[in-house]
């Protein structure tokens, strides 16, 4: 729908120059339409990955708040929150240096952590 909407704009964009007799209309038309053609995917294709690592990071840090407070293990929740911190910085990569060191401090934490419960008889 949008190329076919993309197609009637240039194609009034190219009688308009016609009408006003401009040089090599014809040629103009179809640079405008093939550019067209090949930058709405290209688009496509940086906001489809922009949102694609929008949900990933938002998945990431879900996954660190549950390895954080539902996991009672914390040999197991310090390595998750280890690794959720390798992830966001794979998905991000320099923006995500903070985060990455958030969590691996929090994993450091957790890994350190020495159950201290009593248990009662």
């Amino acid at each position: 729908m949008l190329i076919l909407l993309n197609f009637i704009v240039v194609y009034f964009i190219n009688e308009i120059l016609s009408k006003i007799n401009a040089y090599n209309c014809n040629s103009l038309f179809a640079y405008f339409f093939i550019n067209s053609l090949i930058g709405i995917p290209l688009l496509g294709l940086v906001f489809g990955s922009a949102l694609l690592v929008g949900i990933l990071i938002i998945v990431i840090n879900i996954a660190g708040l549950l390895a954080a407070f539902k996991i009672k293990n914390t040999k197991i929740a310090g390595i998750l929150l280890i690794g959720c911190g390798v992830a966001l910085f794979l998905v991000v990569h320099l923006f995500a240096i903070p985060g990455l060191v958030l969590f691996v401090i929090a994993g450091i934490l957790a890994l350190r952590e020495k159950n201290t419960t009593l248990k009662k008889i």
